[in-house]
């Protein structure tokens, strides 16, 4: 019966509401309660408990193109090469009027966004009218105009998007490029994932969150706090050690993650954007919790 439940219900979920944005946005407001009562019925029958728990975190592969990656350092770099130019052509513009009693006032290069790049150029031309200017300065300045208050808004959108991230995928700009261990080695490609948070109690799932950050010691604070916020109780032992990886938490995630991974086949985001992620997580976290206590019957 629990296994038909199981089949039943992810069946459904596959059938029914995978691009079906509405019912989506319907469960993304549910699930998590749904997942957490699931977790109390657990606890009550004695197969649980929430006073103990052992975290470690995994990375999912984000259903996102590897070679759509945007750079934080990159577009620092591109930043910085506009605003060195464009200090370049103040320079030109100061060499020009050195001889000349005015001089313009020299604008604030540190504090440079879009609409700072353009009035600069138009300030530089309209300056430079009359004068006697070099090809390539000229050149530069036409190309300038064109491109660089573009280029500039368009890094400004890419870093609004960042936030405090080093990069993100442009076929799903919540999932951050991370260090896949797809391999014995341990040294896999960078590829656009998700960083699953996830608490377990005798190999159950107590608890997930989702982080865009790729080191677990960053996430902890929040994935605790959020297993406070749902349960309303703090856990009396929490088993993760400076980098997670603990011969505990091995024990107790190895089978869970293990299960997910292996058993489910499930290595790889089918829907894009972390609300929507967040939803395929929770119905893999329940399936799991499911199908556990249906072969313990």
């Amino acid at each position: 019966l629990w296994n038909k439940l199981i089949f039943v219900m992810m069946n459904y979920f596959i059938k029914e509401i995978y691009g079906n944005f509405r019912k989506l946005k319907r469960l993304q407001g549910h699930l998590k309660k749904i997942f957490h009562q699931v977790v109390l019925l657990l606890v009550e029958q004695g197969v649980i408990s929430l006073k103990d728990i052992f975290v470690d975190g995994t990375k999912i592969e984000a259903n996102a193109n590897r070679y759509t990656f945007v750079w934080g350092k990159s577009i620092k770099t591109s930043k910085e090469r506009i605003k060195k130019q464009l200090k370049e052509l103040w320079s030109y513009l100061e060499k020009v009027y050195k001889e000349e009693q005015h001089i313009p006032n020299t604008p604030d290069f540190e504090a440079i966004d879009a609409d700072k790049i353009e009035a600069t150029i138009n300030q530089i031309n309209d300056a430079l009218k009359g004068k006697d200017i070099d090809k390539k300065v000229k050149q530069k300045l036409n190309y300038a105009k064109k491109n660089w208050p573009t280029n500039m808004a368009k890094y400004q959108k890419q870093e609004a998007i960042l936030k405090e991230r080093s990069s993100y995928s442009k076929t799903d700009t919540d999932a951050t490029f991370m260090r896949m261990k797809d391999d014995h080695m341990q040294n896999g490609q960078l590829k656009p994932a998700y960083n699953v948070q996830a608490s377990t109690n005798n190999q159950y799932l107590t608890n997930y969150t989702l982080a865009q950050t790729t080191g677990d010691t960053t996430t902890l604070k929040d994935h605790v706090a959020n297993h406070i916020e749902n349960y309303n109780e703090t856990p009396e032992t929490l088993t993760a050690d400076a980098g997670y990886g603990s011969e505990e938490n091995y024990t107790d995630l190895e089978a869970v993650f293990g299960n997910i991974k292996h058993n489910m086949n499930f290595k790889r985001f089918m829907l894009r954007g972390i609300d929507k992620v967040n939803v395929e997580i929770g119905l893999v976290a329940m399936a799991h919790n499911l199908k556990k206590y249906s072969l313990a019957l």
